[in-house]
């Protein structure tokens, strides 16, 4: 997408949040050019938002369920002070699709 009113009409349909983050990897991860900005875009398009279940399978949920399901998860930490390390988690990602997966960590 290069045509600047099909950019212009594409970011007037995003929330404010999405807009920034937008930017910020338009401005930081690219030359800075409006067929950079739409290539973006286009793939915002493409973004799913979703969890793993237990099982480790994608569940797709809507941005707010997303958002709320953060939120839950950041009120819990900040009332048990309990949460997965960075090493667990990395550790989870590198067996994804290894002979042996580990279950995700909760």
């Amino acid at each position: 997408m290069t045509n600047q009113t099909a950019i212009l009409s594409h970011i007037q349909e995003l929330e404010d949040h999405q807009v920034k983050a937008l930017v910020l990897e338009w401005l930081t991860g690219t030359e800075g050019s409006l067929a950079e900005l739409g290539q973006l875009l286009d793939a915002e398009d493409g973004q799913v938002y979703g969890e793993l279940d237990p099982e480790g399978h994608f569940q797709p949920l809507t941005e707010a369920q997303m958002a709320a399901k953060s939120l839950e998860v950041l009120e819990e930490y900040k009332r048990t002070r309990q949460g997965v390390s960075h090493d667990r988690v990395s550790e989870w990602l590198d067996s994804i699709g290894s002979e042996n997966p580990l279950s995700c960590p909760r």
